[in-house]
Formats: C-alpha cells, sequence, structure tokens
C-alpha cells in the first residue's frame, strides 16, 4: 500500500492566475470562532478571532474553487468538482500538483 502526498500547483483556468489556491465550499455546516479580541478605532469595530471550529457531522462539499475569482473547477463532462478523489483527478489531468511524499508498506 502506498501513502502519497502533493503539493498543489493551482493555477487557474477561468482568470489565469497563477499561485492562487483552491477553496472547498462546504454546505450544510455550523461554523464557529472564538472571539480573542474586539478593537475600535474612529468609529469602527473589529474582532480578533482565534480558533476557527465547525460542526462536520452534516458538512457537505459543494465545490472546489478558485480563491481569486470563485469560479467552480468542472470537470470534461461540464460537472462541478465536489469530492476529494475528482479534485486529485481534476489537478492530475492539467499537471497542477507534485508528489512531495511516497512511502511504501512492505
Amino acid at each position: 500500500m502506498s501513502d502519497k502526498e502533493y503539493r498543489v500547483d493551482f493555477k487557474c483556468p477561468a482568470c489565469g492566475e497563477d499561485g492562487n489556491k483552491v477553496e472547498e465550499v462546504l454546505t450544510h455546516v455550523h461554523q464557529y470562532s472564538e472571539v480573542d479580541f474586539l478593537g475600535a478605532s474612529g468609529g469602527t469595530v473589529a474582532a480578533d478571532y482565534g480558533a476557527v471550529s465547525y460542526d462536520g457531522d452534516t458538512a457537505e462539499v459543494e465545490s472546489y474553487r478558485c480563491a481569486h475569482c470563485c469560479e467552480n473547477l468542472v470537470d470534461e463532462q461540464g460537472v462541478i468538482v465536489s469530492d476529494e478523489a475528482a479534485l486529485l483527478e481534476w489537478l492530475k489531468k492539467r499537471n497542477m500538483i507534485t508528489e512531495i511524499n511516497s512511502d511504501e508498506e512492505t
């Protein structure tokens, strides 16, 4: 059995931005954050958040998309990429991943 890790080298096919991140968009999720500090300046109040957590029991991946332009990743059949296996295949077909670790068990 083989364990592999990959570095994502994403370049958005829609906006062409290089070096951006792929975002995972979740639905049916309850996200909560700890408020560590509040700051006020000139009538504006801003919170500084600590740990971000979510209740993942009902969470579902809706899509993966470009973090820059928010364009959803779509496969050759026009289906929105919405699971990790499909994301890996999508990135492989476009040469947007590099294997960084491979440990073989014997």
